[in-house]
């Protein structure tokens, strides 16, 4: 994998490297410090995927994904592009760009590593988000990172989809199969049509008397299972 780090910081360049060394990559690793001189090292050679901090003097990462659309609207495959930051504000800005990845600094292996597999996989073969990602929601006129092992629950009202965590809810634009596809599987279950919730989050399982599962959460909501779904969890699980 041929690898650019853009960082105007030495020390975050250089970590970064090392990170990358000790996950096995070998061809070597570039490095840039400005959109200009990234966008030159691109022009001599282009790269697999390109680690991008956002906030460079003169110009920011942004305005270096920017014309990299332009400069590769001819030429394919444009590299991949993972953002590396240590500040969630710009996870909009971020997303609508169509990163592959976001990472908040600081990261570790675990999460790096699950970056460079996002680069390398297809949309189907994607790894699931699961501990250690986030997700971004809507809260009232802003948005906000939520990692995935704090959501208690995804639920449905309407054709809006709420997210709950702690005591707070939040909003997100996506249908709850989508989510389903995209959560990690022996994380997050489909406890009924307008339910999918985080199994590490549930504090206890009972049997109503139809039948159903009920579910108590960490935050002491309470939500049953459908007939289906109910038994399908029994299937899977010694209850």
């Amino acid at each position: 994998m041929n690898i650019l780090i853009v960082d105007d910081e030495r020390p975050s360049r250089s970590e970064l490297s090392r990170m990358l060394v000790k996950l096995g990559a070998q061809d070597p690793i570039r490095e840039a410090d400005s959109v200009e001189s990234a966008l030159s090292a691109l022009r001599k050679q282009n790269a697999d995927v390109v680690f991008l901090d956002i906030q460079m003097p003169v110009e920011n990462g942004f305005r270096l994904i920017s014309k990299l659309q332009n400069h590769f609207k001819k030429i394919a495959p444009k590299p991949a592009v993972i953002l590396t930051t240590a500040h969630d504000q710009f996870a909009i800005q971020a997303f609508e760009a169509d990163v592959t990845d976001y990472l908040l600094k600081p990261f570790g292996l675990e999460r790096l590593a699950k970056a460079l597999a996002r680069v390398k996989a297809s949309k189907v073969d994607c790894p699931k988000l699961s501990n250690g990602d986030s997700i971004l929601l809507k809260l009232g006129q802003s948005s906000k990172l939520v990692p995935v092992e704090q959501i208690e629950l995804f639920e449905t009202k309407g054709n809006v989809t709420h997210v709950f965590w702690s005591n707070k809810t939040g909003k997100i634009h996506r249908t709850l199969t989508h989510l389903a596809n995209q959560l990690d599987s022996k994380l997050f279950f489909r406890a009924s049509r307008n339910t999918l919730l985080n199994l590490n989050r549930v504090i206890s399982f009972n049997t109503n008397e139809m039948g159903f599962i009920v579910a108590m959460l960490q935050s002491k909501r309470v939500r049953v299972f459908s007939r289906r779904q109910s038994q399908l969890f029994r299937n899977h699980t010694s209850l």
